[in-house]
């Protein structure tokens, strides 16, 4: 992510003193990151520069959200699990974020598998998004 340059050399700023609950990473190109850090009761930042620097993401909701979970699923989809709404689903890296309705709540992990996402919760267990759809947008619970 930071390549060959020394790490004692580097300066860091934008996150210091921040609760950060969630950490997702994915390659943008041949030879570019972007890591995303969700935090409490702040939101989702991103750094483009191995974590130099960090800017607030604009998820298209208001207020301070509290992000408890990334989930980085293929072909540019990524799901937040965000304690006020669910989950929230970008289909293109990160561009433009919209709401998933009719998802689990209080989603506190999310993992990627074979093109489907996995979301654990704090109150209702285990949910997996269902085949032949977009990814991360329907859901069933797992009994």
């Amino acid at each position: 992510l930071l390549g060959n340059v020394d790490r004692d050399e580097i300066e860091f700023s934008g996150l210091e003193g921040r609760i950060v609950l969630s950490l997702g990473l994915f390659q943008t190109s041949a030879s570019s990151f972007t890591l995303l850090a969700g935090l409490e009761n702040e939101g989702l930042f991103r750094s483009m520069d191995g974590a130099r620097t960090w800017e607030k993401v604009d998820l298209g909701v208001s207020g301070d959200l509290t992000i408890n979970a990334i989930g980085i699923g293929q072909n540019g989809v990524i799901l937040l699990g965000v304690s006020e709404f669910g989950l929230i689903r970008s289909a293109d890296g990160g561009m433009k974020w919209d709401l998933v309705e009719n998802c689990p709540s209080l989603v506190i992990s999310l993992a990627e598998w074979n093109g489907r996402f996995y979301a654990g919760t704090a109150e209702d267990g285990l949910w997996i998004s269902k085949e032949g759809g977009p990814d991360g947008l329907f859901w069933q619970r797992v009994d």
